[in-house]
């Protein structure tokens, strides 16, 4: 019966592909439990089947195997002995035979490694594994005795097929064994070694090497210490020969050689040894001095019978060595993680007895690690990498059009992010090898220096002109190299000083805080970075390398505070020099020259900015480093600047950054000394804003627009048809007033911001909080600007600027971004490196041009800098919140034109403005900057999002585009471009869910955020702990008392959210949890949990969006349920559970059942146990068709508050067809 069973529906070629052995299975085992001498029927089983025996067909004999495997494995312990030796005795008959056999025995032995799917019970499956453990040496030497015949008999040039196929089932079957079986016995067993001799042999290595990639990688698991380093000895072995053979001329390791792959995995077994086994493959202890004398002489004779190991380890070491300087860059990127992971555990051994002393003194470093690998090894690594970041290229980032694409990546995309990969690795090393030798780091990194930089200042005319020459590349190349190089020097070095720090910090003796930083203000540091300082080039590129290679210097400066003025004065002197303009810098960029388009800019003027602006803001990385070395400089340097400034040698941008760079050094004079810096950086700026100019253009959206935006046609002609030449025949003037409320708002948002105290720090009072005394004339002004921009959106806005209409849409990179389409992570945002293709193209290249990119550009960033300014006071300046006159222009400011506002425009709002203001807005003003915004707000956004959301999400078409968009690694690169309306419709979907999780996230503030006396963020303490003491109280009770419609507002959109398509519902959830407490004390609100919340919340659990997050749906559930709510509310809830399908019968016995479960977790189970059954379709997909019985007579809220809340969400009820019920319609009408 069972031969025909398998032979029949199991085998025969018509249903082959169609039954699933599993299938087949159970009746088959329960014959062969009927038939007591079964293990005497098995060798017959195999030798059958002729087609299996031939060794023709894989199929049939895998299959074969599998199920006399799985016969074996529902029987177990009782005849896994008899069948093993009845199976070896069948494998002497030939190859054939013996791979048959190795099949079986892996099949078996899957059961302790794979999941399986048999119904084999606890104790059955510990028996069998008891069993397969008891013949581990027999069937270990049975696979090995199989590798080492057929190998011998290929070897030989016999064995033909079948001896290969045996060799493949034996190596399948130790790589099941390597999973669970005892190292030792592995070891023993001869496995290993065999696996290293296959390496020899093309159509094995794969197959042995992971088998020793997996070997390399095993964890110790109870077992013993000396076995377990033997077995990382025999790989290490292995893997040490087969990397030294890589090396050999013959091999074949460059793009589609035959070896380049296996080459690369070999790599990676060796990473894996170095991540896991490293120092206990050698044997090799840290050494400690050892005294004179008997233990002296023990001591050499250890280190004699180290020898070996210490050979073998270090023919690896030099192994890796020439594969991570192979020519091939992916090859050489494959080793590095081995480097990595040697001179992470040199680093640790290193460190781990730092400052111990023994009889024989101090522990050197070297001494420490030196177990690990030599000290020679540890140059060699940092040589290596430094010269693969030089004379290969590899510090550069790769741009588009630079050069071709190599071979092994696919696209330039690939390319780059390999590129950047590849030299994270390479700075990796360089940062483990210099933070075990930093002093000999220090020095390279200062030789490498003096070398690129003098090579550059070579260049004639400091570089001028001369981009794109071949002397001109390869000074970049090395200024490149170097930067890169001496900054990982750097922070290696700033690292081991903080660790040096630390540890004298706690130890009797301490060190003294000035003489900790040794290697920083060693000789080497200061010798680079004079080096840096004294370069002089005159090109934008070079420029903006030597800004790379000082930026990295504050740590030396704070070990060295000496050379702080020297610094700053030779970055005001680089701002004056380098790239010096022919014209006054102060009133914006400069229009191209005749004949180009009006609204260009001048040819190299984009380039030369980007690199002056990265030069002024030296001070401010410096500053965050060491602000106690800039501090005496302060008054030097700003006057140095306002010199620059007056002389019209500094741009408004170059002086923003020296101002912020000085108020951030200021914080170490305190709040005096900030006041007066913070005086210093903004008096300009409150004189231009005072002048009855400014304040006219703000009167009225409309004469805004006609200070900074007025559109005038031009006379330019020969653009070829099309939206960008229909803008180019339209300017923007007012280019000289955006210049300057561009910069001037942005110095005012720096400035606030630079103020904030430390993160988790408590807000200082009111009088050492310097920027209270400018917020009375800033902030209108940025409520009013603000205001303003926003209404350029309005009907009247857009008909106003209708020639350049295209400047109040995104970007066509912007919207590249949103469908992905460019670097991953970074959309399209590269942009045009010309300037009038920029303008043409939709970007732009600077906000003071005249083009439809630079007014877009303009728009963008006013909008984001006064949103993050006002965002940033609840920390910066808390007391200026308190403002009545202030507060009293919040609300109305921020709903300007709301109506009008793109999606995009109101997420930022929340983002920036209301989310910071609901977390940390002290108690005193949360009427006017919380409750006064979510007033207008509130209602607002739940009529936007009701009805985006109404037709159910995006189209099949979109849905299917995403989904093609997330198959290719998520970043749409490959997938096809959408269609112009499908582009569009992605755009708009992806806005949707930003504004949908941003709304989700600031519900949830609003219900977590406690503002009791003494709560969190109550007062003006941003970092408070809770009082115990207190009642908590949350936000949204507190929003409640005062403002029932926004309240209500708020509550309606998070009831709604849990049942929108998108992965944020779940957190719409967080704000309907916290309804259930305040129900208790409100029979309206208790009405309105039972019987709106609760199926809301039910409905929401058929959603695939909430797959992953029922546990938050189900949590809400049960809160409700158990919550006895008053005035009808828990009989409502009861009533929604009884109209469930199948909800009437046994509901009662269930509820008795589900209050006396007495954990959260089984009640949850509970719920969704009922659900299912309910349903009775297996799943709560069913929910979507279910509509909950009428909740019975509604609460009623407040006659006024009603209304009000009726009239602010009446659209937003209608256009939602889940939540009708009576008590939703009485408190929202």
């Amino acid at each position: 019966r069972l031969r025909s069973c398998s032979r029949v529906s199991w085998f025969s070629p018509g249903t082959r592909a169609h039954l699933d052995p599993l299938q087949v299975l159970p009746g088959a085992s329960s014959f062969c439990r009927q038939i007591r001498p079964i293990q005497t029927r098995f060798p017959p089983f195999l030798s059958h089947y002729p087609a299996a025996a031939s060794g023709e067909n894989w199929a049939l004999r895998s299959k074969a195997a599998l199920l006399l495997a799985l016969v074996i494995r529902r029987m177990g312990a009782e005849v896994w002995d008899s069948a093993l030796q009845r199976l070896l005795a069948l494998a002497g008959e030939g190859p054939v035979y013996q791979g048959l056999v190795a099949l079986v025995i892996k099949y078996v032995a899957e059961e302790i490694t794979q999941a399986s799917q048999d119904d084999i019970g606890g104790e059955a499956k510990r028996l069998l594994v008891n069993a397969l453990t008891k013949t581990l040496p027999t069937t270990l030497g049975f696979l090995q005795s199989v590798l080492e015949g057929n190998y011998s008999a290929l070897a030989g040039g016999g064995g033909g097929p079948a001896a290969e196929a045996a060799v493949h089932a034996a190596l399948g079957a130790t790589a099941t064994m390597a999973d669970w079986a005892p190292q030792g016995s592995l070891l023993s067993s001869g496995l290993l070694n065999a696996c290293g001799f296959l390496l020899t042999r093309e159509e094995f290595r794969d197959e042995a090497l992971g088998i020793l990639r997996h070997m390399a990688g095993r964890k110790v698991e109870q077992e013993d210490e000396a076995a377990v380093a033997a077995a990382a000895r025999a790989v290490a072995d292995v893997l040490s020969s087969c990397a030294q053979s890589l090396l050999f001329p013959s091999a074949s390791l460059g793009w589609e050689g035959e070896d380049e792959e296996f080459a690369e995995g070999v790599c990676e077994a060796c990473s894996v040894l170095a991540a896991t086994h490293w120092a206990r493959a050698w044997g090799l202890a840290p050494a400690i001095p050892a005294p004179a004398g008997a233990a002296g002489r023990a001591a050499a004779g250890d280190a004699r019978r180290d020898a070996p190991a210490v050979a073998a380890r270090d023919a690896l070491l030099q192994a890796m060595l020439g594969l991570a300087g192979h020519a091939h860059p992916p090859l050489a990127d494959a080793a590095l993680p081995f480097w990595l992971s040697v001179l992470g555990e040199a680093a640790s051994a290193a460190w781990a007895g730092g400052g111990e002393a023994t009889a024989g003194g101090a522990t050197p470093a070297a001494a420490r690690y030196a177990h690990v690998l030599p000290r020679d090894a540890v140059q060699a690594a940092a040589g290596l990498a430094a010269e693969a970041l030089s004379a290969r290229g590899a510090a550069h980032t790769p741009q588009e059009g630079e050069g071709g694409v190599p071979p092994f990546c696919d696209g330039f995309l690939e390319y780059k992010e390999f590129a950047v990969a590849h030299r994270g690795r390479l700075v990796g090393v360089v940062r483990a090898a210099a933070g075990l030798l930093p002093e000999t780091a220090l020095a390279a990194a200062a030789e490498r220096v003096a070398a690129a930089t003098a090579a550059a200042g070579a260049l004639p005319g400091g570089g001028a002109g001369a981009a794109g020459t071949a002397p001109h590349r390869t000074a970049a190349r090395a200024l490149e190299a170097a930067a890169v190089f001496s900054d990982a020097v750097l922070r290696a070095a700033a690292d081991r000083d903080a660790a040096g720090a630390t540890a004298a910090a706690g130890a009797a003796d301490a060190v003294p805080r000035a003489a900790r930083a040794l290697l920083l203000a060693s000789a080497p540091a200061a010798a680079a970075l004079q080096s840096w300082l004294s370069l002089a080039v005159h090109d934008p590129a070079l420029l903006g390398l030597q800004y790379r290679g000082l930026e990295g210097y504050g740590p030396v400066l704070g070990a060295r505070p000496e050379l702080a003025g020297p610094a700053l004065a030779r970055v005001c002197e680089l701002l004056e020099t380098a790239l010096p303009a022919s014209e006054d810098c102060r009133a914006g960029p400069p229009a191209a020259h005749d004949g180009a388009a009006a609204h260009a800019l001048a040819p190299g003027w984009r380039d030369a900015a980007t690199a002056r602006q990265q030069v002024a803001t030296l001070p401010l990385a410096w500053a965050k480093a060491c602000p106690d070395a800039l501090a005496p400089h302060l008054e030097a340097l700003a006057s140095r600047s306002r010199q620059l400034w007056d002389a019209g040698r500094l741009r408004a941008g170059e002086r923003n950054a020296l101002a912020e760079g000085v108020l951030l050094a200021s914080a170490a004079g305190g709040p005096a000394a900030q006041a007066s810096v913070l005086e210093w950086v903004l008096a300009p700026v409150r004189g231009a804003w005072a002048e009855h100019g400014f304040h006219a253009a703000l009167a009225s959206p409309a004469a805004f627009r006609a200070t900074y935006m007025p559109v005038r046609p031009t006379a330019q002609a020969g653009l070829t048809p099309g939206p960008a030449a229909a803008a180019a025949t339209h300017l923007v003037g007012g280019a000289a007033q955006r210049w300057a409320l561009y910069h001037e708002l942005h110095l005012v948002e720096r400035a606030a911001r630079r103020l904030a105290p430390a993160a988790g720090a408590p807000a200082p009072a009111a009088a050492d909080q310097p920027f209270l005394a400018h917020a009375r004339w800033a902030l209108p002004c940025i409520l009013r600007t603000l205001a303003c921009i926003q209404a350029v959106w309005s009907p009247e806005g857009r008909a106003e600027l209708a020639p350049v209409a295209a400047a109040l849409e995104m970007a066509p990179a912007e919207k590249a971004l949103y469908l992905r389409k460019g670097p991953a992570g970074r959309g399209g945002f590269g942009g045009a490196r010309d300037p009038e293709a920029a303008e043409q193209s939709g970007d732009f290249a600077s906000v003071g041009g005249a083009g439809v990119g630079a007014l877009r550009g303009w728009l963008r960033h006013v909008r984001e800098y006064g949103y993050q300014a006002l965002g940033c006071l609840p920390t910066a300046c808390p007391a200026a919140l308190e403002i009545e006159e202030i507060g009293a222009m919040v609300g109305p400011a921020l709903a300007v034109s709301i109506e009008d506002a793109e999606t995009q425009h109101v997420r930022i709002m929340l983002r920036h403005v209301l989310s910071p203001l609901v977390r940390a807005c002290p108690a005193p003003a949360l009427p006017a900057w919380v409750l006064g915004p979510l007033a207008r707000l509130g209602p607002h956004l739940a009529q936007r999002l009701a009805a985006a959301w109404a037709g159910g999400g995006p189209s099949a078409a979109a849905r299917a585009w995403h989904a093609a968009a997330a198959e290719d690694d998520g970043d749409g690169a490959g997938a096809s471009a959408p269609g112009a309306a499908l582009g569009e419709e992605v755009v708009r979907d992806r806005l949707l869910r930003e504004l949908t999780q941003e709304h989700a996230a600031l519900l949830a503030a609003v219900a977590q955020r406690d503002v009791s006396e003494g709560g969190a963020a109550a007062g003006a303490t941003a970092g408070a702990t809770p009082n115990p003491t207190t009642h908590s109280r949350s936000l949204l009770e507190w929003v409640l008392e005062r403002d029932e419609a926004t309240a209500f507002a708020l509550i309606s959109t998070a009831v709604r959210g849990m049942g929108w398509p998108d992965d944020s519902a779940f957190r719409f959830s967080l704000l309907c949890r916290s309804l259930v407490p305040l129900a208790r004390a409100s029979p309206a609100l208790a009405r309105y949990v039972g019987g709106e919340v609760l199926p809301a919340a039910l409905s929401s659990l058929s959603s695939e969006a909430l797959a992953l997050h029922q546990v938050e749906i189900l949590g809400l559930i049960r809160d409700v349920l158990l919550a006895e709510l008053p005035g009808g509310g828990g009989e409502a809830a009861w009533r929604v559970m009884a109209s469930l399908p199948g909800g009437g019968g046994g509901l009662a016995a269930w509820r008795a059942d589900f209050a006396a479960l007495g954990s959260e977790k089984a009640q949850r189970d509970a719920i969704k146990k009922l659900l299912v059954a309910s349903l009775g379709q297996g799943s709560l997909a069913a929910l979507a068709d279910w509509r909950p019985a009428p909740a019975g007579a509604g609460g009623r809220a407040g006659g006024g508050a009603r209304a009000a809340a009726r009239a602010a969400t009446r659209d937003a009820a209608r256009a939602d067809t889940h939540l009708q019920g009576e008590a939703y319609r009485a408190l929202f009408g």
